[in-house]
């Protein structure tokens, strides 16, 4: 006991000297000098930079100089070798490998701070992935988040002029982090996400297998694939399907991952919060399939009318890859979101602040006056020339400040929505400039409030 007590004690010294040769807090809180704060998190270790590789995905919370700063974090982490990965599974799982898997690699294909990944073949034949989270690490974080924040306590301090919540980033992030831990929770939501999205249109998502897997282990359908990157790339590296152009697929492409992800938001109110271009891969297959969709359906009495329609698919798949991260939206934010979208659609400033409104929670009194001559002043420019020739990790920032300064908290649901919104945006925007979010976006909203409203 005594040991650990030194061993934490001296994690509690080395984190406050990193903070404060580095001046972490004043950097942090005044949003200055995102390279100093990068190289302080590589210095703390693999907790920190899974910390500032997940702060990279929130614009709600930090500038977009940091962002940048904080993409560049690498996990840092050693193999674990087949011995620790085989005690690993057969302790979470409760079976041996030989009852779990008819083979098994030995060696990792990847490798991060909170696991590593292993090709497999279940019983039946099936290929899977299975990824092994490494020894400790839940101890690891848990220890490292309640040391820093002890530590920042001991610091004391306080920022003059701050344009962020130090504790508010901490307890965010960290709810982030211990549920990306938990493999229980990913596996049900791939699961989830494979029974909305297999086989829609031209998507695929994997099957998790969640008898084989545990709160350590997470074993999922192998999907083949190459990362849309390849089609970002000029020229492409990636192959294309006999008889389509590199124009044809990207704009083929960039319409079906914004019209996907719109449905996902207003009809499943469950998201795939992550959709960068390494969890999508670009799949082309034979031609000749379709999709049935339905146009019309009537309800009679007791007879139902409907009429399906079937529409010729592309000759390649998207696949999504990757659900440790995701969102999950109640009714009532959909129908912020909806309110949102069809009140920047006027240009009204007043609705648009009154739509903000309805998805922020109140953290002290409100001056609903002032807050829309705030608002009306920061859209002016957005309204009067456009959003396309704006950086959107940017505006986020800033709409989530100016809540913040008017004691308004953007609902967590809303600003994952608003990431992963940015994230798609950014992708989209490479494989067809001319597309517009928004001009998609508002005939669903529109149809929303037509399906749930007189």
């Amino acid at each position: 006991m005594a040991k650990q007590e030194v061993s934490a004690t001296k994690r509690l010294r080395q984190i406050v000297n990193v903070i404060s040769k580095n001046h972490f807090l004043a950097n942090f809180y005044h949003q200055t000098n995102p390279e100093v704060i990068v190289a302080a998190l590589e210095e703390l270790g693999p907790t920190f930079i899974k910390l500032g590789q997940l702060l990279s995905t929130r614009p709600d919370l930090v500038s977009p100089s940091y962002i940048s700063a904080l993409e560049t974090l690498q996990d840092q982490v050693q193999e674990d070798d087949f011995d620790t990965v085989k005690t690993t599974i057969e302790e979470s799982t409760g079976q041996t490998l030989a009852e779990l898997f008819a083979d098994f690699e030995k060696h990792p294909f990847a490798s991060a701070s909170i696991g590593q990944c292993h090709r497999a073949h279940l019983h039946d034949g099936t290929e899977v992935v299975v990824k092994v989270q490494h020894p400790a690490v839940r101890q690891l974080v848990e220890v490292d988040l309640a040391l820093f924040t002890r530590a920042v306590r001991l610091l004391k301090y306080v920022p003059e002029g701050s344009v962020v919540d130090l504790p508010q980033v901490v307890e965010q992030l960290g709810q982030s982090l211990r549920s990306e831990i938990d493999f229980t929770i990913e596996a049900q939501a791939t699961q989830r996400f494979y029974e909305l999205n297999n086989g829609r249109g031209i998507f695929l998502a994997p099957k998790a297998f969640v008898d084989q897997s545990s709160s350590r282990v997470l074993v999922t359908q192998y999907m083949p694939g190459d990362s849309i990157k390849g089609l970002l790339a000029d020229p492409p590296t990636l192959a294309l399907p006999d008889g389509l152009s590199l124009t044809d697929v990207r704009k083929g492409v960039a319409r079906s991952l914004v019209e996907n992800f719109i449905q996902e938001v207003f009809y499943d109110r469950f998201f795939h919060a992550d959709p960068h271009p390494g969890n999508l891969f670009f799949l082309p297959v034979p031609a000749g399939s379709t999709q049935t969709t339905t146009q019309f359906q009537k309800q009679f009495g007791d007879l139902t009318l409907t009429i399906n329609n079937q529409t010729p698919l592309p000759p390649y798949r998207l696949v999504y890859l990757d659900f440790g991260m995701m969102g999950t939206l109640p009714a009532s934010l959909a129908q912020g979101i909806a309110q949102v979208i069809l009140a920047i659609t006027t240009k009204d400033s007043y609705q648009i602040s009154q739509a903000i409104l309805r998805i922020c929670n109140q953290t002290g009194p409100v001056d609903e006056q002032s807050f829309n001559h705030q608002l009306a002043s920061f859209l002016r420019p957005y309204l009067n020339t456009g959003l396309k020739d704006y950086n959107f990790s940017q505006m986020i920032f800033e709409v989530t400040s100016l809540c913040r300064r008017n004691h308004l908290q953007v609902k967590p649901e809303v600003t994952m929505l608003l990431r992963a919104f940015g994230t798609l945006e950014g992708t989209v925007a490479k494989l067809d400039p001319s597309i517009s979010l928004m001009d998609i976006a508002r005939p669903f909203a529109k149809q929303y409030f037509k399906e749930h409203f007189n």
